[in-house]
């Protein structure tokens, strides 16, 4: 796997964010955000979704 470049790791950051916020405006529930989770894990790669996801306790679609 190559490091992704600066517009992938901005993509990232930003569906990281989008996802985030989703969780904060919906108490956490996962529910409401699927979409934006899978928005986040293509724009990213899976080692660091997988991270987030360990610690969080969220379930992934992989």
């Amino acid at each position: 796997m190559s490091f992704p470049t600066k517009n992938e790791r901005q993509a990232c950051w930003d569906s990281r964010d989008r996802y985030w916020e989703c969780l904060d405006n919906n108490g956490n529930e996962v529910e409401h955000c699927k979409k934006l989770r899978q928005l986040y894990e293509i724009s990213c790669p899976i080692q660091w979704t997988w991270i987030d996801v360990g610690t969080t306790g969220f379930p992934s679609s992989y």
